[in-house]
């Protein structure tokens, strides 16, 4: 007969366990006749039954489950995608990242409105002395809305060069995060 090892080990495994037909006995008998590999194997699955069966049986120290007193009472999760929104100090600096955007934003978008040359409503309106500043000397009105670089390009008179509307935005911004 010719047996696969995994085949012949199933075999003797369950002919040891006394699950065997009469047939499948009769086929293991011979088996046994035949090769010396499997009387050993057999030999050893029977040394190996009778150590477990040998063994003293230890009792488990506890039960790993877990009851309702060891569990305790959980408040329930929050689901969502805001879920993580939800510490206070985290809300606390999104809304300040919110409202810094929106100022940094509106500031762009005044910059971008001013540079396309229209004046703002309060440029037209008269100072108190007399004449509002789009009336009279023009070089005037040039030289109050520009001032001059070394280079000789005309650029806004701001701090660091920045257009008044992003300066005042950044000051409103960090007004808030203070």
């Amino acid at each position: 007969m010719n047996f696969r090892t995994e085949d012949r080990d199933q075999l003797l495994s369950a002919y040891l366990d006394g699950q065997t037909s009469p047939r499948e006995q009769a086929r293991v008998a011979a088996l046994l006749e035949d090769d010396p590999v499997a009387r050993s194997d057999l030999q050893t699955l029977t040394y190996t039954r009778q150590l477990l069966a040998e063994t003293p049986r230890v009792p488990v120290p506890r039960a790993f489950t877990l009851n309702e007193s060891m569990v305790g009472v959980r408040r329930p999760e929050r689901a969502g995608w805001l879920a993580w929104l939800q510490p206070a100090h985290l809300r606390l600096a999104t809304a300040m990242m919110a409202i810094l955007l929106v100022v940094l934003v509106a500031g762009d978008f005044g910059t971008r409105w001013q540079a396309s040359g229209h004046t703002s409503a309060s440029a037209l309106v008269a100072p108190a002395g007399g004449l509002a500043l789009d009336q009279g000397d023009p070089t005037g009105i040039t030289a109050a809305k520009t001032a001059t670089t070394e280079s000789g390009i005309a650029s806004p008179a701001t701090f660091l060069g920045l257009p008044q509307t992003t300066l005042l935005a950044l000051e409103v911004g960090l007004a808030i995060l203070v």
